[in-house]
Parts: structure tokens; C-alpha cells; sequence
């Protein structure tokens, strides 16, 4: 793993509270769209991308980002259910995730519970800022 958005894929993965909803639906980037299909088949599900970063914070080492991290569903329950688990989940850590040490991650922003009438999903965006000490290659 040598970029920091493998090592929020590799979290995200791991969560069992979040897989246990998901499965494996959880996709770095663009979350798949399904054409001539209901997109209710390819949720409840998560995709996460980077939204922003400062280069470096200090000594050339630590460093921060931000993350979109969207939790999609059929219907608002689950989408609570999945947004709660994934908010719980990047609260307040401080842990090494493969060669990333990360220093803080917080939830700083919920944009709370959506509805996408275009595709017939709840969204629920959180924005997630990571700091850590790593030297990406």
C-alpha cells in the first residue's frame, strides 16, 4: 500500500460494522452505475475520493487530506445505519493502517441524509480529514 487512499480503502474493508451492510461495494472513486437497471442493485453501498489536501503540514512528513466518503442506499434506515457505522469507524483514530501512520482522522462534516431522485438512492456524504505521517510513492 503506498498511497493514503488504499489505507482508508484497507479501513473501510475492514470494518466489519460497514461490510456487514455492504459487502464488498466499496469502491475508491466513481461509485459504478448500472445502465438500463435499477441502481438500487448495486447498494447499499460506499465509494470514497479525495476532495482536498495540503501538500505538507511539517517536517516534509505529516501530512493531511480530505475524503468524501458517500454511503448510499434504498432506503433511509440502512443509509443511517451504514453512515453511522462508517462515521464511527474514522472517529477520533489514531492507528498505522499498512505504512501509514495516521496521526488524527475525524469526521469533520456530515451533509446529512439526501435523496437522489434521478437513480432512487438515499445519500449520505461525510467529508473525513486524515492526518498522517507517510512518504507516498
Amino acid at each position: 500500500m503506498s498511497r493514503i487512499w488504499e489505507a482508508i480503502g484497507t479501513k473501510l474493508n475492514a470494518a466489519t460494522a460497514v461490510t456487514g451492510i455492504v459487502g464488498a461495494r466499496i469502491y475508491h472513486g466513481v461509485r459504478p452505475q448500472q445502465t438500463g437497471a435499477s441502481q438500487t442493485a448495486l447498494t447499499p453501498s460506499v465509494n470514497y475520493f479525495e476532495i482536498s489536501g495540503d501538500p505538507v503540514l511539517a517536517n516534509g512528513v505529516v501530512k493531511r487530506r480530505e475524503y468524501q466518503v458517500s454511503c448510499y442506499a434504498a432506503d433511509q434506515d440502512t443509509v443511517k445505519r451504514l453512515s453511522e457505522a462508517v462515521e464511527l469507524e474514522f472517529q477520533l483514530v489514531a492507528e498505522t493502517v499498512g505504512t501509514f501512520a495516521i496521526n488524527f482522522c475525524q469526521v469533520v462534516q456530515s451533509g446529512g441524509l439526501l435523496y437522489e431522485s434521478d437513480v432512487g438512492l438515499f445519500h449520505v456524504p461525510l467529508t473525513v480529514r486524515v492526518i498522517y505521517n507517510a512518504d507516498e510513492t
